[in-house]
């Protein structure tokens, strides 16, 4: 058995890089093109959560430190599950996540004005939070100011 994989593998291109074989998938992409488009992601997924730690990253996104650190320092994309994770907790398109096209929120039918949205990204910038946390939060302070009227 180990010798037909072996014949699998003698066929497969290497990587550049590593000299280990490749993908199909990773045929589609050069090693320098695949690093390249790493290296994006990890700027856009920062970005996503208005460059807090990877520690607050991961508390966001109820995972650990080790998930997050290959995204956010350009080793790794993730997969389907956890991007879409990163889509919702972020308030980020997947398209805007893993290219830097489209629009960057995910579509909320024009709620904001330009300016509500960007002094909402100001304040979740300062606390920490993510554009949806913080309007959770100035949701749920307008409902409690209200009850107490």
């Amino acid at each position: 058995m180990t010798g037909r994989i072996e014949q699998i593998k003698d066929r497969l291109p290497l990587s550049e890089m590593s000299g280990e074989p490749r993908s199909r998938t990773q045929e589609r992409f050069s090693d320098d093109e695949m690093a390249q488009i790493k290296r994006d992601f990890a700027r856009r997924f920062k970005e996503a959560f208005n460059h807090a730690s990877n520690a607050e990253i991961a508390r966001r996104l109820g995972v650990t430190d080790m998930t997050v650190k290959p995204y956010a320092d350009g080793d790794r994309l993730p997969v389907g599950e956890l991007l879409l994770w990163i889509s919702l907790k972020s308030g980020c398109s997947v398209d805007w996540l893993l290219t830097g096209k489209g629009t960057r929120r995910i579509e909320t039918n024009n709620i904001f004005s330009e300016d509500e949205e960007a002094r909402i990204n100001h304040l979740a910038a300062e606390s920490g939070r993510s554009f949806n946390e913080m309007v959770r939060v100035l949701a749920m302070a307008m409902v409690e100011a209200h009850e107490k009227i």
